[in-house]
């Protein structure tokens, strides 16, 4: 994408490079370094074999499922890289292809005990189903579907890299509409997926700022996983296995906050990261627009993406323990509640650490990558700190420091936001 997005990618096919030659070298670059991250973590895993408890041959079992999870996760991405011109766009459909591979159709594969054989086959293909079958315990009874699984995601990924060679070589130009090259807008389907994406033109009136940073395709898209997410848990908790399901749904719902936390960040640095970085704050600036409705803009295109998906996994949450805990446990309205709460804080936490640093960082992909090391890994890494505590902590700072850029509601020059004087000598400059 970074290639399309620069015009470069036609002179690399000037040269005597083929399509092959491209994909492959850019898979190897890219993948590199994460490639000897997870080989040096290797002997360092291999610790709790000297501790007793784990097997050798478990142990190989795993680090063959993680190796066949990041190969597979790099060639998605990549075959997905190809086909985008932007950056953020092709960070978000990657994300929804490994969201639909690691968390939906395990998900699928796990609440249903009767399945088609083609849907099953797709099952297989995902790179968690082999992290979970690497144990002993599970190994024992299930060696072929461990196999299998990692023969049919090894599969999809060759399968992904050698259409991205053919078909890169092919279209060294996006000739498509809306600059992704994922959308053709003379087929009926990019037709569709056109209306789709279109903005709502009332937007302008209330906060030009909503119309501006509403992104209608992948809102709804979210949307549309998170009702299938929830249906499919929500069926298998009422119809098939009401008595396992349970601990399958918190696991996979904590696993879907989670995977909505980086999408948060990566909305809240959008709008002050992009905009000064390819110049269209400086036009906005000429508005009469305040600091107040740049923040309000801001928030309202926060909850107008991600609320209605949050509402819809809090309810299927509530559904499915209704059916199957809270018979057997008068706390789980409590922990609902709990559940709620900590999303909630959670996701507070991301937007306002997400403001904070496309405001003082000097690239969006820094400011995204900050914001997720601090709002999801620190609390995994801290899990002894309740997640509430260290996200409120966060809260504070993050806020504080966004209204000492943003003192007064009512803005003038000297105290905007965005004036070089708010901003270390060293920044970035309008």
């Amino acid at each position: 994408s970074e290639e399309r997005r620069e015009g470069t990618l036609g002179f690399l096919f000037l040269t005597d490079l083929k399509g092959y030659d491209v994909v492959l070298g850019k898979f190897i670059g890219v993948s590199l370094n994460a490639f000897y991250s997870l080989l040096a973590a290797i002997p360092v895993l291999a610790l709790p074999i000297m501790m007793g408890g784990v097997t050798g041959a478990e142990y190989w079992r795993m680090m063959l499922a993680l190796l066949n999870a990041l190969f597979f996760t790099f060639a998605i991405s990549i075959s997905i890289s190809a086909r985008c011109t932007e950056s953020g766009r092709a960070l978000g459909w990657a994300a929804t292809a490994l969201f639909v591979f690691i968390i939906l159709l395990p998900c699928v594969n796990a609440s249903f005990s009767h399945l088609p054989v083609f849907l099953k086959w797709i099952c297989e293909a995902s790179p968690a189903l082999p992290v979970y079958l690497a144990s002993s315990a599970h190994y024992v009874r299930k060696t072929n579907a461990y196999w299998e699984s990692v023969g049919m995601s090894q599969l999809f990924a060759w399968g992904a890299i050698v259409w991205t060679c053919l078909w890169v070589s092919r279209t060294v130009t996006v000739k498509v509409g809306d600059g992704t090259g994922l959308i053709d807008r003379q087929s009926p389907v990019g037709k569709i997926l056109g209306k789709l994406s279109r903005r709502n033109p009332r937007l302008l009136s209330p906060n030009p700022i909503v119309w501006l940073l509403d992104t209608p395709l992948p809102r709804r898209a979210l949307n549309s996983l998170a009702i299938a997410f929830v249906g499919i848990l929500v069926a298998a908790a009422i119809f098939d296995r009401p008595d396992d399901i349970s601990a399958v749904s918190m696991v996979t719902f904590y696993i879907f906050i989670l995977f909505m936390k980086p999408l948060v960040a990566a909305q809240a640095c959008r709008f002050f990261g992009k905009s000064r970085r390819d110049g269209t704050f400086e036009l906005l600036r000429c508005t009469p627009l305040s600091d107040r409705e740049y923040m309000q803009g801001q928030w309202s295109t926060l909850i107008r993406t991600f609320g209605p998906t949050a509402l819809i996994v809090f309810v299927g949450d509530a559904t499915v323990f209704f059916f199957t805990v809270r018979p057997h446990n008068d706390g789980a309205i409590l922990y609902l509640l709990y559940f709620a709460f900590k999303a909630m804080t959670g996701f507070y936490a991301v937007s306002w650490f997400g403001i904070w640093m496309s405001l003082t960082t000097r690239t969006l992909m820094r400011a995204i990558a900050l914001t997720v090391v601090f709002t999801v890994v620190l609390p995994l890494l801290l899990f002894c700190v309740p997640d509430i505590l260290i996200d409120a902590i966060l809260i504070a700072v993050a806020s504080s420091k966004v209204q000492n850029l943003s003192p007064s509601p009512i803005s003038t020059p000297a105290n905007s936001i965005m004036t070089t004087e708010t901003l270390p000598a060293n920044h970035y400059r309008l």
